[in-house]
C-alpha cells in the first residue's frame, strides 16, 4: 500500500497504478495506522530551484534506463 498523503484535511492514499487517490474515511479499519505515518502534502512542495533539480535528476536516470534497454 502505498504512503497515505494530508490534504485539506483528508487523508488520501495514491493508487498504486495510474493517476487518482482514495479518501480513507475515519472509520476504516486502517485509518488510524496510515494516519499515524501520513505525509503532509503541503510540506511535499519545494522550492522551483529544489523542483528543477529532481526533474533533471529524473531525466539522468531516464536517460540511463534508455540506454540499458537500447
Amino acid at each position: 500500500m502505498a504512503q497515505a498523503i494530508r490534504r485539506d484535511g483528508l487523508l488520501l492514499v495514491p493508487h498504486d497504478v495510474g493517476d487518482g487517490v482514495t479518501i480513507v474515511e475515519p472509520n476504516h479499519p486502517d485509518y488510524e495506522r496510515l494516519a499515524s505515518t501520513a505525509m503532509d502534502f503541503d510540506a511535499l512542495r519545494g522550492t522551483p530551484q529544489r523542483n528543477q533539480e529532481l526533474v533533471e535528476r529524473f531525466r539522468r536516470r531516464w536517460a540511463r534506463q534508455e540506454r540499458r534497454t537500447a
